[in-house]
């Protein structure tokens, strides 16, 4: 049972941080800091600082660090079903 409640709690925990790297990717999509030639790297992955790549990946780690948030509720809600 404790090793199941620390296992969620970690799984949040990630999900939050995957979730501030959604909303830093994001800011620099909304701000005026873009530029050819120029990257960032966010969990590993090197993202050129472009239109395209900036909104993909951000919205990517933005649906990603919502299903580990709630992964551990769905869970639990199928297993008293």
């Amino acid at each position: 049972m404790k090793m199941k409640t620390i296992f969620f709690v970690l799984m949040q925990l990630f999900g939050c941080y995957v979730l501030f790297n959604a909303y830093e990717v994001l800011s620099i999509y909304f701000s005026d800091s873009r530029g050819v030639g120029v990257g960032i790297t966010k969990l590993n992955i090197l993202i050129s600082v472009q239109d395209g790549p900036l909104l993909f990946y951000g919205t990517l780690f933005l649906i990603v660090g919502l299903l580990l948030i709630f992964f551990p509720f769905f869970l639990r809600k199928l297993k008293c079903n």
